[in-house]
């Protein structure tokens, strides 16, 4: 649990500077080769002291699907506090 948290410390820092939007790209592959993307142009992870809450994932671009991590967009990261 404690690489999980310390994992999530660090994407929080990474995507916590004012004025700095952070990119996160998603590249997949099938075993038949196929490949899908997904970009988001405002990916923000907020604090321990939030729960890890994914604040913002921002524009999606790519052709991984419609929904993407919208539907993930403010809920809860995965903490030892919130994990049952």
């Amino acid at each position: 649990m404690l690489l999980l948290r310390a994992g999530n410390e660090i994407i929080h820092t990474l995507t916590r500077e004012i004025g700095k939007r952070q990119v996160l790209r998603i590249e997949l592959q099938d075993w038949e080769g196929n490949q899908v993307w997904a970009e988001y142009d405002n990916f923000v992870v907020e604090s321990e002291k939030k729960s890890y809450k994914l604040k913002s994932v921002g524009k999606y671009t790519g052709n991984a699907g419609v929904y993407g991590l919208k539907k993930y967009n403010r809920s809860l990261g995965s903490t030892k506090q919130s994990i049952k």
